[in-house]
């Protein structure tokens, strides 16, 4: 997005100055769009804090309170530079208060806010936003453990994004599948696990067969197809067949993937798998290299 290249490695001072100047002329929008600046500055720095980027994420939202209460609800009101802003930054505070709410376990007020946003209707409706949303809410009912309403949320999510004319990436879909396939997990439903990640692996390689795409989010979506995949057969007693789709990963693993918190899962799954088998020595490693890899990252998804 063009938006993230602007102002990067500035400091504080020229945020405050701009802000200064904003707030001069009662530009809501441009306000918003530098409490973003600073909240994504405050993610990278090396001295960053959790609770100051969710109160920019926060103040954010309520500038765009400000912009589309001030244009009457009413996207015919906005240009369309302003409109396409106006979206991408409300799309984007969405995430960091969320993540702020699932970081520190407060996964019924994350659903709690994402409802009330989503019943408010003073924003106006636009499909990334309310994809997005669904989206959010199925990962907060996933966080608290109830599958179906998970299950139902990402579906959701899935379906607007998969009817609207948003600009898409490849394989962006994939996410909307990856939540269905945990919900599935949280329902123990193996089954489900296994048909959810096959048909998202039909749509992938359907694409790749169309636009030969092999982006990093093609590997990525493949590796983690096969140890989902796999990490179901296990819990079906096809262990034979889980080691088929844990081989096809490590292939990917050994070209493609660098740590991140996907392989850290792709470890445990692995030690599931040799656990068995009766290997537990290859087992313990694994679990140890899970561990080890969790360690480095504040959040990540285990199954």
């Amino acid at each position: 997005m063009f938006l993230d290249g602007l102002f990067k490695d500035k400091g504080e001072k020229i945020f405050d100055d701009l802000e200064l100047e904003a707030r001069k002329k009662s530009e809501s929008l441009w306000v918003a769009y530098i409490y973003y600046r600073r909240m994504i500055n405050n993610k990278f720095s090396s001295d960053g804090n959790d609770s100051i980027y969710n109160i920019y994420a926060n103040k954010g939202m309520d500038e765009l309170d400000l912009f589309i209460e001030k244009n009457d609800y009413n996207y015919a009101n906005v240009k369309k530079s302003d409109l396409e802003i106006y979206q991408y930054l409300r799309v984007r505070f969405v995430d960091a208060i969320v993540e702020a709410y699932l970081i520190d376990n407060k996964y019924e007020l994350a659903a709690i806010y994402i409802k009330k946003l989503l019943n408010k209707g003073s924003y106006g409706e636009f499909d990334a936003f309310e994809s997005e949303a669904y989206f959010l809410l199925g990962f907060s009912y996933l966080y608290a453990s109830k599958g179906e309403e998970a299950l139902e949320n990402f579906q959701k999510a899935y379906n607007i994004y998969e009817k609207s004319s948003m600009h898409k990436h490849h394989y962006d879909y994939f996410r909307f599948f990856n939540g269905m396939s945990h919900a599935y997990m949280a329902m123990k439903d193996y089954d489900g696990i296994i048909t959810v990640n096959n048909k998202a692996k039909s749509l992938i390689d359907k694409e790749f067969e169309r636009f030969g795409d092999d982006s990093d989010s093609y590997y990525l979506s493949n590796f983690i197809i096969h140890y989902e995949i796999a990490y179901a057969l296990i819990h079906k007693g096809e262990v034979k067949e889980a080691r088929v789709e844990l081989d096809k990963a490590v292939e990917i693993l050994s070209l493609k993937q660098r740590e991140n918190q996907f392989v850290c899962v792709y470890h445990q799954v692995e030690a599931l798998y040799f656990a068995e088998v009766g290997k537990y020595e290859k087992a313990k490693a694994h679990i140890e290299k899970s561990e080890d890899c969790f360690k480095t990252r504040k959040v990540g998804i285990s199954i």
